[in-house]
């Protein structure tokens, strides 16, 4: 049996992508655990955060309070999680989170009611 007799063929299992160059392959893995289901909901709420500082017209530098309203679980779950990492990205000195339906829940994540209120720190 000889190099020209073999036939290699990859193929991806499950949710994995293969991608090949030459000699090179690589293969990814692209199903979503809870925990990176969970991270990527945050980053979602920072992106959200920083739009709403930008429109109300708040410094880059400006320390906020910060408030969520939020009744889904799992979302909530999700932001108490990785408050430590809200905090460092938005510079919320204080977040309060509330785990009941938001006064006027203007925002949805993934289809879920949310509401935030920003605020500049006085403190």
């Amino acid at each position: 049996v000889s190099l020209e007799d073999v036939i290699v063929n990859r193929t991806a299992r499950g949710d994995v992508v293969i991608e090949t160059a030459g000699a090179l392959t690589v293969a990814l893995e692209t199903a979503l655990d809870a925990a990176l289901i969970a991270q990527g909901q945050a980053r979602e709420v920072v992106s959200r955060v920083q739009k709403l500082r930008k429109d109300v017209g708040l410094a880059v530098t400006d320390r906020i309070a910060l408030q969520v309203w939020c009744q889904d679980e799992r979302l909530a779950d999700a932001l108490d999680a990785f408050r430590d990492y809200l905090a460092e990205e938005v510079l919320a000195v204080r977040i309060d989170l509330f785990r009941f339906p938001a006064p006027e829940a203007a925002l949805a994540l993934d289809g879920v009611p949310l509401s935030i209120n920003i605020e500049r720190f006085q403190g």
